[in-house]
């Protein structure tokens, strides 16, 4: 662990990651604010508090889940304070929208703060710093260099020891103004894991209609058609749904168009960029991206894609997906967040099969879209009488024994570690092995029910039993590995891009017209899709280059590129 510490040591010292500025948590008395002087003989060893001392409470504000029954009688708050020796009170939230307007108005009012902010996704990096730099939240640069034990491991292991992820995290937790670290990287280390478009097909539809599952954009046309002519469920209705999703879409229920115009240009609509040879583009402009939406366009137009896409919610899309028992199924293709679109037990999961990424329509196509996760929610307040400790909590929390119990519940009652050489549900030797396979989706006490630390999935298998492939679990699990795989296997831009790095003036400059040029950007799509834009008329599409101009389309890029380009310096 000393070479551990030695590299994360050498990482934040290149970059000058020292806890400064007027009017900081840094710069007060308090000796509980310094990292101790024998930072070798920290090792993540626990407890943070031994008996005998004098106890310590912290105390963390989090937007409350609606699973969670009680956070205090909590299995897994119960295992934190074991390990450590603290006591936890929390703070409870009720939106993300209501935690930043409360956290404004304590800061605003000079009353104090919670002394952790767990994983608010509503305080923003930007906001964040700006928190930090007027003094409300407390520099973390000194703690990460001496006292980040399990971020570093688990890091390192989730990368297979590459230190170049770990860099890059530090470097944009950073930013660009060679400032303190005020956030907690909230990172989901399992790059490659989660394909950001899932396509599934109604397998039975394809074989009683004697098709193939579709792999490029004519092929796709002529299955939808089929699909919405030859009533392939049999009931004499014409009440087919060729093809639907949901727009906009959390993982609960991904974009369709993310896995249609990914076969005219290279297309991600959450990260935005795209980067070759270092350089950074979108694809807004493209001639490729304006045939993408005239397919579309003719989809919605002939009845192939309902346009429910643009409007109805998750658990809607869920309900068609998952009709009760009885009634006919009515969706032929759908994109939907496998984990929760299909209802346990039900024969949905048997009907549909996941798809391919689409194959190369334009010659700039043909790609498979990979989520990762870079998470800058997590703060300790400047309120905090004891910093160092409440870091090395949030350290703790990054282990990978927490991962499990964050992700998979309580353990003995929801998961044990595996006995070894079983097969797990990514194709590697299993860790663990599940007992209640929904903890993390039903309410209970058992954990948060939200993943708020470094993890990767990908080394913490569950265990899958083979005996019974036709069991409902083992198809769920292999179904969704197999889905995996073809994401994995299917084209990738060589450099993807991640993240940039804004300065402070950047971020200013950005915000001024990022959201509303976004926004116009999405706005715009739907209207090409639905028809009330044509994307075949060149009046309309040259109104709609003149917008994104207007907006400051070029300016977008070029701030997006000197980020990127920070990442190397």
């Amino acid at each position: 662990m000393k070479k551990v510490l030695a590299l994360l040591l050498a990482v934040v010292m290149l970059f000058g990651l020292v806890a400064c500025g007027s009017g900081t948590a840094s710069e007060t008395e308090n000796p509980a604010e310094k990292p101790a002087e024998t930072i070798e003989e920290y090792h993540g060893e626990m407890p943070l508090v031994k008996p005998g001392e004098e106890p310590v409470t912290i105390t963390i504000g989090l937007v409350t889940n609606a699973n969670v029954t009680d956070y205090k009688d909590n299995a897994y708050t119960k295992w934190l304070e074991e390990q450590t020796g603290l006591n936890l009170e929390f703070v409870q939230f009720t939106s993300a929208a209501d935690a930043a307007k409360l956290v404004s108005l304590q800061v605003a009012s000079g009353e104090k703060l919670p002394d952790i902010l767990w994983h608010m996704d509503s305080i923003t990096k930007q906001m964040g710093e700006d928190y930090g730099r007027d003094g409300y939240f407390a520099p973390l640069s000194d703690y990460f260099e001496h006292y980040a034990h399990y971020f570093t491991e688990s890091f390192l292991e989730a990368y297979d020891g590459d230190p170049e992820p770990l860099r890059r995290i530090l470097r944009r937790a950073a930013g660009a103004d060679n400032q303190p670290i005020y956030c907690f990287p909230n990172e989901t280390a399992h790059a490659l894991s989660r394909p950001q478009a899932q396509p599934w097909v109604n397998q039975q539809w394809l074989d009683k209609l004697g098709l193939e599952q579709p792999t490029t954009i004519e092929e796709l046309y002529d299955v939808l058609v089929a699909f919405r002519d030859q009533d392939p469920n049999g009931n004499g209705k014409k009440d087919e749904i060729p093809l639907i999703g949901k727009t906009y879409g959390t993982w609960a229920a991904p974009d369709p168009l993310n896995w249609i115009l990914n076969a005219f240009t290279y297309y991600n609509d959450k990260i935005y960029y795209r980067v070759q040879d270092g350089k950074l583009d979108v694809p807004f402009k493209s001639e490729e991206y304006r045939d993408g939406l005239k397919f579309v366009n003719k989809l919605v137009a002939e009845g192939l894609m309902s346009p429910l896409t643009w409007t109805q919610s998750a658990e809607e899309l869920k309900s068609l997906v998952n009709p009760n028992e009885g009634q006919d199924f009515v969706v032929g293709i759908f994109c939907g967040n496998s984990p929760s679109i299909f209802n346990q037990g039900n024969d949905s999961l048997r009907v549909y099969e996941p798809l391919k990424p689409l194959k190369d329509h334009t010659g700039q196509g043909g790609y498979s879209i990979i989520a990762t996760g870079h998470a800058m929610q997590t703060y300790i307040s400047a309120d905090c009488e004891r910093p160092d400790l409440a870091f090395k909590l949030l350290d703790l929390t990054c282990s990978q024994e927490s991962y499990l119990r964050q992700r998979y519940g309580e353990y003995g009652v929801d998961w044990v570690y595996s006995e070894g050489g079983k097969p797990g549900h990514r194709g590697g030797e299993a860790k663990i092995k599940l007992i209640n396979p929904n903890a993390f989706y039903e309410q209970n006490n058992h954990s948060w029910h939200e993943i708020g630390s470094v993890y990767s999935d990908l080394d913490w298998q569950y265990e899958v039993d083979q005996s019974d492939p036709e069991n409902w679990d083992t198809l769920y699990v292999n179904k969704l590995n197999k889905m995996y795989q073809q994401a994995v296997d299917a084209p990738h831009m060589e450099e993807e891009f991640d993240f940039a790095i804004y300065s402070v003036s950047d971020y200013a400059e950005r915000a001024d017209f990022a959201r509303d040029l976004i926004s116009y950007i999405y706005n715009r799509r739907s209207q090409f899709c639905t028809g009330e834009l044509d994307p075949h008329s060149d009046s309309d599409w040259q109104t709609y280059m003149e917008g994104l101009d207007a907006l400051q389309y070029d300016r977008w890029v070029e701030l997006a590129q000197m980020g990127y380009d920070r990442i190397f310096e």
